[in-house]
């Protein structure tokens, strides 16, 4: 066994600097991945609060209003609000949303659920003016990106919502 020489700072150390410094530079890459996350969840987009938590979606009878970023096995909301006077509001929902989330409420319930070939309808009673409000409280039932189609009338939309382990 060799002993190391003695440095000019006073210090009998044997070390690979560059193998030191690429360590340093990974740290501090590391410590900017972090803060970055950090960040990101302030801003809402790992889950619940924050400004960018929720995604709106416009209709043309409609306004939909849904996480962009939900919680595996986590209680979330879809809140709907009908804009146009109509005595029967009612939207769809398809089967890939049927596949990866569970409808535990509605509120109000619905007077009628119909299932159309691709997914579910559902049909609601209204009376006097509009806006009307409708909240479906889900569940995810797996992580991932999940897309789906929303429809509201004859309109229909792609959605999406990134569901977190």
């Amino acid at each position: 066994m060799s002993i190391p020489p003695i440095r000019p700072d006073g210090l009998q150390i044997d070390e690979k600097r560059r193998l030191q410094s690429r360590l340093w530079s990974l740290q501090r890459l590391g410590w900017l991945v972090f803060g970055v996350v950090v960040a990101l969840a302030l801003l809402g987009l790992t889950g619940s609060g924050g400004p960018l938590q929720k995604q709106v979606i416009e209709f043309t009878q409609a306004q939909v209003e849904m996480p962009r970023v939900s919680r595996w096995e986590g209680a979330d909301a879809v809140k709907l609000t009908f804009h146009t006077a109509s005595d029967t509001p009612e939207f769809t929902l398809n089967q890939a949303f049927m596949d990866h989330f569970k409808i535990e409420r509605i509120q109000p319930e619905p007077v009628s659920s119909t299932l159309v070939t691709d997914g579910e309808r559902f049909r609601f009673e209204a009376a006097g003016d509009a806006p009307h409000a409708v909240k479906v409280e889900m569940r995810a039932m797996h992580f991932g990106w999940i897309r789906f189609v929303l429809a509201i009338g004859d309109e229909r939309k792609n959605a999406g919502i990134l569901v977190l382990p």
